[in-house]
């Protein structure tokens, strides 16, 4: 099957902190052999994002911006897809969004790690590295849960 259209890039994140704009740009560019028109754009659910087709008029091929912007204001995740539909029989564009708004994380480094990630970046050391990624997270996950409240700190 050839080529149609090139859709750049063919899967967005929508990645940034909450509350904050977050938005993202796809490229779809035809090609002279299969010329189409985009008629029609959804989103599979649209709660969460707000969408935009402009038409590139001084191309010769079909070419065009799909603009994509983030409207969840708290913190969260979603999937989307958006379809593009074409006045072709044969032919339609699929784009899948992926959407994480996140709050903040911040690691600390203590000279001790900071000497281990030199001593795995020298030594190569994989299985070192995936350990210390390991106790990172670990860290970051302990420091989420100190600001939140269990429902039996009330008693």
């Amino acid at each position: 099957m050839e080529k149609f259209a090139d859709v750049n890039p063919a899967r967005i994140g929508l990645n940034g902190k909450a509350g904050e704009p977050v938005k993202a740009q796809v490229r779809i560019t035809g090609t002279s052999k299969f010329p189409f028109k985009i008629v029609n754009v959804k989103a599979s659910t649209g709660q969460n994002i707000r969408f935009h087709l402009e038409e590139i008029k001084d191309s010769k091929i079909p070419q065009y911006i799909l603009m994509v912007e983030n409207t969840m204001s708290q913190k969260g995740r979603y999937v989307d897809n958006i379809s593009l539909e074409t006045d072709s029989r044969s032919w339609g564009i699929y784009s899948d969004l992926r959407r994480y708004i996140m709050s903040e994380k911040v690691l600390s480094i203590t000279e001790e790690d900071f000497m281990r990630m030199k001593a795995i970046i020298m030594d190569q050391d994989r299985d070192e590295a995936f350990h210390l990624i390991k106790e990172f997270v670990k860290r970051l996950e302990i420091q989420q849960h100190k600001g939140m409240k269990s429902h039996l700190d009330s008693r």
